[in-house]
């Protein structure tokens, strides 16, 4: 597989039941490439238990999802992750846990987290918020 990805600066949004991915500086991503999660009542043990908070809160992971997002960035130049908010339920905050743990090669591609209101946001908004980001003097990558 040609990875379109390869030495770009790679936006990648990651949410409860979907992922997406983009080349910030390329004008034809518009358009992200989509990972879908596979829904809870399709999965047949697919989870595997991680993170025990005194064997109350069981945090569950979803490999494949991950591992599918892994596979487009793998060979990214620099990284941006975009999610809603902060804290535990921030399913950017999750992947790039999961990243640091099974493939901390990757952890020195990313050069920061971006909070936006993705709901509220289209797709070409969040290439925008991402872009200005990238854009600031601030952040020389």
């Amino acid at each position: 597989m040609t990875n379109k990805y390869a030495n770009r600066l790679v936006v990648v949004e990651v949410t409860h039941d979907i992922a997406k991915v983009w080349a910030v500086r390329e004008p034809s991503q518009t358009h992200p490439d989509v990972i879908l999660r596979e829904p809870d009542s399709e999965k047949q043990n697919h989870f595997k238990q991680a993170h025990r908070d005194n064997h109350h809160n069981v945090e569950k992971i979803d490999r494949h999802y991950f591992e599918e997002i892994v596979n487009y960035v793998l060979d990214a130049k620099h990284i941006l992750f975009v999610g809603n908010g902060t804290g535990k339920a921030n399913q950017m905050e999750v992947f790039a846990e999961y990243l640091n743990e099974k493939h901390h090669h990757l952890t020195e591609k990313v050069v920061g987290k971006l909070s936006l209101n993705i709901k509220a946001m289209t797709d070409a908004e969040i290439v925008d918020a991402a872009r200005a980001w990238a854009d600031q003097p601030v952040h020389t990558f």
